[in-house]
């Protein structure tokens, strides 16, 4: 989703990492309770709340609301692994110009003319200002204004980066931006347009990846795979990240104090992020065992994790279709069947609706997206984030 990835072995996992965050944000959109009554569960004794509103709460709230802040975490990762110098910020800018910046406006006008040959909104400058530069009719680039912001409109991170390691200092440099930006959460101080916690995932991002870069191939984080995955000492820091979100998640839950709150819930979601990520780089290519003897399978989730950018843009609009099949289907089943007969079964029903979204996201995205390329080879690199 976030942008091209070359082949490297040290980064092989991202692609595999970027598409459960992609499964995360299909299960976020695919509830079918208010974000209040999800939130609601933990303070709830656990009986008094449907084993439905349970178990959408575990996947849309408290692993969905990893996926965003995850996204955010690898785009700094990207961007500013091996940037060392002003030819290669240059060069990287001019790739998010085609991953980024090109898609953005193409997916926000091309929604926006939808809605408005369907006469859900009006043809006026207005709209169509909004729609195409501040994704009015198309909420989840929400995400990527924050990261057109952060890539071209705040380059005070590159400056200071690219000037520290010329003096040898960029990590402690570095280091002062997540700080900032997690003071400007915890002060509820604003910048106009940017959303301060989109900031933080983002330079922490960068800084991770600045700190492997100075640490050079002799890391324990840099080891091959076989060696990675083979030294028990590996998996420490993932069991302290997950105790660290837990921890952070009590305090979200349970503190009074508003600005301490704020910040718990922010480090609480890029620990989970960080968790994840840590777990798909120890366990490496291993993922790719589960398609073992099956290379129907295998190429089904090599074309899917390829699909990254275009599974995001389309997958708030498939649910909306999704949830318009589902209620024609309740509505079907609540004449066949009895009426206390279908109140018995509709959590159930919903249920496994629920946990199909994601399969009947990923499938119509796999077979949209191999028509078009076929079709439009070109128009499909430009809609994919630059990815052929």
């Amino acid at each position: 989703m976030i942008c091209k990835m070359k082949k490297n072995s040290q980064i092989a996992f991202l692609p595999a990492y970027s598409f459960f965050l992609s499964i995360l944000v299909i299960f976020v959109h695919s509830t079918h309770f208010t974000v209040p009554a999800l939130q609601a569960v933990p303070k709830t004794a656990f009986f008094d709340s449907s084993n439905l509103l349970k178990l959408e709460f575990f996947f849309s709230e408290f692993l969905g609301q990893v996926a965003v802040p995850g996204f955010f975490f690898l785009s700094g990762f990207l961007f500013y692994r091996n940037l060392n110098s002003f030819r290669d910020w240059g060069r990287k800018l001019k790739e998010r110009i085609s991953s980024y910046f090109v898609p953005y406006f193409l997916w926000n006008g091309g929604m926006t003319v939808l809605y408005m040959l369907f006469r859900k909104a009006e043809w006026n400058p207005d709209n169509l200002f909004q729609g195409i530069f501040f994704y009015r009719f198309n909420p989840v680039f929400w995400y990527f204004y924050q990261l057109l912001l952060l890539t071209f409109c705040f380059p005070f991170i590159a400056v200071s980066t690219l000037l520290g390691r010329e003096r040898r200092t960029s990590r402690r440099i570095a280091f002062i931006f997540p700080i900032l930006f997690l003071l400007l959460v915890h002060f509820r101080l604003d910048i106009p347009y940017l959303n301060e916690d989109a900031g933080f995932y983002y330079s922490f991002g960068a800084v991770f990846s600045i700190f492997l870069d100075e640490e050079g191939k002799s890391s324990k984080f840099l080891r091959d795979g076989k060696t990675r995955n083979t030294d028990l000492k590996c998996f420490i820091l993932p069991c302290l990240l997950f105790c660290f979100s837990l921890l952070c998640y009590g305090y979200a839950l349970f503190g009074k104090n508003i600005a301490f709150l704020l910040s718990f819930t922010v480090l609480y979601r890029l620990g989970m992020a960080l968790f994840f990520f840590c777990i798909f780089w120890l366990r490496g290519d291993r993922p790719a065992l589960l398609c073992k003897g099956n290379r129907g399978l295998a190429y089904f989730f090599k074309a899917l994790q390829e699909m990254n950018f275009y599974i995001y843009a389309v997958h708030y609009l498939f649910l909306r279709l999704w949830f318009i099949l589902q209620n024609a289907l309740q509505r079907l089943l609540q004449n066949v069947l009895s009426i206390s007969f279908y109140d018995g079964v509709s959590n159930e029903l919903k249920a496994f609706l629920y946990i199909l979204s994601p399969v009947y996201c990923l499938a119509l995205a796999y077979f949209t997206g191999v028509l078009i390329k076929r079709i439009f080879p070109n128009l499909w690199k430009t809609i994919n984030g630059g990815r052929g």
